[in-house]
Formats: structure tokens, C-alpha cells, sequence
């Protein structure tokens, strides 16, 4: 048997042991980066900190991690700001939660023809998974049908303003814009058009020389490209456009017509559409830019954008981690992009937003990235809570050029009186005379 005196110098080594063992993997784990420093919410992510900041972690989740590649370039090269701000649930409005709970369980999905079927109201498909070959599919179905931004909604005005990394901002085009929704209103009745599945307008108010000039759009419900309308005010008259203008430049801006609102399209336009993972990203899920100020002169102010400071497109706004859907769209051969890579909310099924993309040329470079954030505010005439675009930025990263649409706050107005009728050929006429 061992002595007592034996014993405890056993003990006294295996304590020794042990403390130098846990010393060493200590060390090993700071030197190795595991062990990192949390960033404190409000630090403002620039290219003079990204480096430094990278290896430490936001809500426990390092940095690098929290960053697309596409983030950081646009960080390190692009001037892009990202202040930190920590996650909070997303709010969804009862009559989108309880409408899509009375009949999401009634829709499919033709998996040849694309077609929905079932669909009535809500989101169609709040049940994702990385799985199924048609989620990606699903993602935009739930994006474009979802009432998300009301049953109708107008920006008056929405501006855009086109900037140029060395000299700021060259131009601004100011429009009014609305949209309704035909089918798959939250109210009743639901459905207003047999064919159409929604119906948007822009008419342009600045500068003088486009003043005047509007272009309608019907989505068809088929999957057919829209018909879509323009009043030419040299001739007062209206002029049937091209279906294939979806792809097409918007105003000579740096956004395509199928990029409205992050998104504008009907999947079936598409080669493919697939998840291809699932992420963590810093995105504005509650943006917290105050947005136009019309009273302000000075243009930085009154548009709530940098513009004062090369690269003249940046701005103030919250990002916070979000789980997003990562997906890849294979655009058509006569499409200016190859591919586009989206970034979908994942964490609430009730709000499939695309926080950003990136959309790359024919040659499948990088050519232009997209982000666009979310706030949220409460209806005076459906007693809804509607989401609404924050600033929009879209970068051409070839040609260091941008165009930004500043935050719609205090001029986005949702679920006002409107009609079918107000979205019509003969009605852009009239609007325009």
C-alpha cells in the first residue's frame, strides 16, 4: 500500500499537470485566434479597422465570419461604412402571420412549369429547406407574392441618385412610384384580376427634361413577360414597350428593371434558381437612417447620404447578424448578367427580403453589388404593420459608380383607396396630360 506521504505528492503532480496542461491550451487558443474580443455594438466597421477587427467576434460571432467576401471588398476598396448594432426580431404583422397559417398548407408547386398553385393570400411557402431542389424557387415566390409592402403602395417621391466615386453626385432622377397587388391581397377579396398578378407605375417629375414621362407595367400571373407601357410626352401619346425591358437599365441608373426593390421578377424568367447554403451576414433589419429631409438645403442632409465624402455613396445606418439564404440565379442568355447571388432572410418565414446581391457580367466577374435594408411602420387605414425599403445602394464595382435611393421613411405610404382601373393604359394618359 501506498503511504500517506506518497499519495500526496501524486496529488500534488497531477494538480501540477493539470494546471500546466490547462496553461497550454489557453495559450495555444489565443495564439491560435479562438480566443477573441467581442466588438462593442456601435463600433463603425471602415476600411481603416477592418484588418484590426476581423479576428474578434459580434455576438459571439467572429467577424470574418459576419462578412461576405464581396462585404469587405467593398469595405476595404468601396468606401462602405457598417455600424454595429445587435439582432432583434423581426415584427410581423398578426393578419400576415394568421393568414399565412390559414392556408399555406393549401399551396404547391409544379416542379416542370414553376406554376404555384393554391395560393390565396399571406406567404406562400414559410416552410424552407436547403433540401428541396425548389427553394430557392420558393424564396422568390414568397418575396414577390407576400403583401409584404401592403395590398398597395406608393414613393412619392423615390430618388435616385447616380454618383460617381471621383466626382460625386452627377444627376437625380425623382419619381412618383406605386404598386398593387391583384392577387394575393391581405384583404378582401383577395383576388382582382383573372390574368394579372400585380401592376406598377413610375411617373417621372425630375429633371425638366424627362418631367412627364411614365411607364406602366403589368405582371402577368402565367409567367409571360409583362406588358408595359410608356407615355411619350413629345407625342402625348402611349406607346407599347418592349416585354424584354425587365432587363433592361432603369432611367439610365445602375439598376436593372428586375432589381426594383431588391427584386422584381417572376421566377420562371430565370435559367435556374437553387439555395446553394446558409449564413451569417451583417445586414439593416431595422434601419435606423432617418431617411429625406426635405426642409434641409444642403443635399448630404436633406438625402441622408454622404455625400460629401468620397465615395459620395455612403451612409449611416445599423447592420446587425441575420441567418440568411444564400441562392444563386442563373440569368437568361440576353440578360447583361450571367449569375446573381442573393442573401434572403432566413430567421423569420414571414419576410423572405433579399438584403443584397451581387450580380456578375457576362464574362462572370464581379460586376455590381446591391444592399438595401428594412424598417418597418404601422398603417393609419389597414391597421397594418408593413415593411419598407431603408436606403438602397447599388455599386458598379467596373466603372466605381453608384446609384442610391435614399430611405423611403415619410415618403412610403401603404393600403390607401385605389383601383384596378387607376393601373391602365388609358389611365397613364390622364395621369400625364
Amino acid at each position: 500500500m501506498l503511504s500517506t506521504v506518497t499519495k500526496r505528492n501524486m496529488v500534488r503532480k497531477i494538480s501540477y499537470r493539470s494546471a500546466v496542461s490547462a496553461a497550454a491550451v489557453w495559450v495555444c487558443l489565443v495564439l491560435g485566434g479562438v480566443a477573441r474580443a467581442e466588438i462593442a455594438e456601435g463600433t463603425v466597421i471602415s476600411a481603416d479597422n477592418l484588418d484590426a477587427l476581423l479576428t474578434d467576434s459580434f455576438e459571439d460571432k467572429p467577424l470574418r465570419d459576419l462578412l461576405t467576401p464581396v462585404q469587405q471588398q467593398l469595405i476595404r476598396d468601396y468606401g462602405v461604412t457598417m455600424k454595429l448594432a445587435h439582432s432583434r426580431p423581426i415584427e410581423v404583422d398578426p393578419k400576415l402571420k394568421a393568414a399565412t397559417q390559414a392556408h399555406a398548407d393549401k399551396v404547391t408547386i409544379d416542379p416542370d412549369s414553376l406554376e404555384v398553385k393554391g395560393f390565396v393570400t399571406g406567404v406562400p411557402f414559410p416552410e424552407i429547406s436547403a433540401d428541396d431542389p425548389l427553394g430557392g424557387v420558393k424564396l422568390v415566390y414568397n418575396f414577390m407574392y407576400t403583401p409584404w409592402m401592403g395590398d398597395v403602395g406608393k414613393f412619392d417621391p423615390m430618388v435616385l441618385l447616380s454618383i460617381d466615386a471621383k466626382h460625386g453626385l452627377q444627376k437625380e432622377l425623382h419619381a412618383t412610384v406605386s404598386k398593387m397587388l391583384l392577387k394575393g391581397r391581405l384583404s378582401e377579396p383577395h383576388e382582382l384580376s383573372d390574368d394579372l398578378r400585380q401592376a406598377s407605375m413610375m411617373f417621372i417629375t425630375y429633371p425638366t427634361d424627362a418631367k412627364g414621362v411614365g411607364i406602366l407595367s403589368l405582371m402577368k400571373d402565367d409567367g409571360a413577360l409583362p406588358d408595359s407601357y410608356g407615355y411619350i410626352k413629345a407625342v402625348r401619346r402611349v406607346r407599347r414597350l418592349s416585354g424584354g425591358a425587365w432587363k433592361d437599365p432603369l432611367g439610365g441608373t445602375d439598376l436593372l428593371g428586375d432589381e426594383q426593390t431588391g427584386l422584381n421578377a417572376d421566377p420562371r424568367w430565370y435559367e435556374d434558381i437553387r439555395i446553394i447554403g446558409k449564413r451569417w451576414i451583417l445586414a439593416v433589419a431595422h434601419s435606423t437612417n432617418p431617411g429625406m429631409d426635405e426642409s434641409a438645403s444642403d443635399p448630404e442632409l436633406h438625402y441622408g447620404v454622404k455625400l460629401d465624402e468620397a465615395p459620395h455613396w455612403d451612409f449611416e445606418d445599423s447592420y446587425e447578424p441575420r441567418q440568411v439564404w444564400v441562392v444563386e440565379m442563373t440569368m437568361p442568355a440576353d440578360h447583361l448578367a450571367s449569375k446573381k447571388i442573393y442573401y434572403f432572410e432566413a430567421e423569420n418565414p414571414y419576410m423572405s427580403l433579399p438584403y443584397l446581391f451581387e450580380a456578375y457580367d457576362r464574362r462572370g466577374e464581379l460586376w455590381r453589388t446591391m444592399d438595401q435594408g428594412l424598417y418597418t411602420f404601422q398603417t393609419t387605414t389597414s391597421d397594418r404593420l408593413v415593411y419598407a425599403p431603408s436606403p438602397v445602394r447599388i455599386i458598379d464595382l467596373q466603372r466605381r459608380h453608384a446609384t442610391v435611393a435614399p430611405s423611403s421613411r415619410g415618403h412610403y405610404m401603404a393600403d390607401y383607396e385605389a383601383s384596378p382601373v387607376d393601373y391602365t393604359p388609358g389611365a397613364l394618359s390622364r395621369m400625364l396630360q
